[in-house]
């Protein structure tokens, strides 16, 4: 389980425009950019659902997942992680290495071996070879979300009982520009 290939856009941005409610004129320079980040964070430390942190939306995330079709599964929930294109098991899984899918025991890998050889020889249509693929086959796709997701994904699974979540996912974010003022301690 990976995530690579990351790119934040709009951070700047979004931090200026932070300030726009509080502009009385379009256009005008309201202080220096020191002023207004200070003034982004205090916003981005605002209650959950208060609306002051809406600018957070703005600062766009962009990477490549490698999961376990369980994590993708849990994944999926969140309304701004958009999947832009992912890894075709079904145009794929016959090209793919399945042999090192973590299971329990051998059965489930036995059973995937003998569904790609019947589906290979016709007997078996491909919902059937798609049903005996186990949860632990690791797909990549490319996501975008925001800080705003983000920092509600953070909080929400940085306790999770998951290795991805408490493993992976929460150290990349906290990783990720101004990550700690702005997605970590609100």
């Amino acid at each position: 389980m990976k995530i690579f290939n990351c790119k934040v856009y709009g951070l700047q941005e979004s931090i200026i425009r932070s300030g726009y409610p509080m502009k009385p004129y379009i256009g005008e320079i309201w202080g220096p950019i020191e002023k207004q980040t200070e003034v982004a964070i205090k916003l981005a430390n605002s209650p959950i659902g208060s609306g002051h942190s809406n600018w957070l939306k703005g600062v766009v995330v962009q990477m490549d997942v490698e999961a376990p079709q369980y994590v993708w599964m849990q994944i999926e929930r969140y309304q701004f992680f958009t999947i832009i294109s992912s890894q075709s098991k079904m145009h794929k899984l016959m090209q793919m290495d399945t042999s090192n899918i973590p299971t329990v025991g051998s059965m489930a890998l036995d059973n995937l071996g003998f569904a790609k050889s019947f589906y290979e020889q016709g007997q078996i249509p491909i919902d059937e070879l798609m049903a005996n693929v186990p949860m632990g086959l690791e797909l990549t796709a490319g996501i975008t979300t925001n800080y705003m997701c983000l920092k509600n994904m953070y909080h929400q699974r940085k306790n999770h009982r998951l290795k991805f979540w408490t493993e992976v996912f929460c150290p990349w974010v906290e990783s990720l520009p101004m990550a700690k003022e702005l997605i970590i301690d609100c």
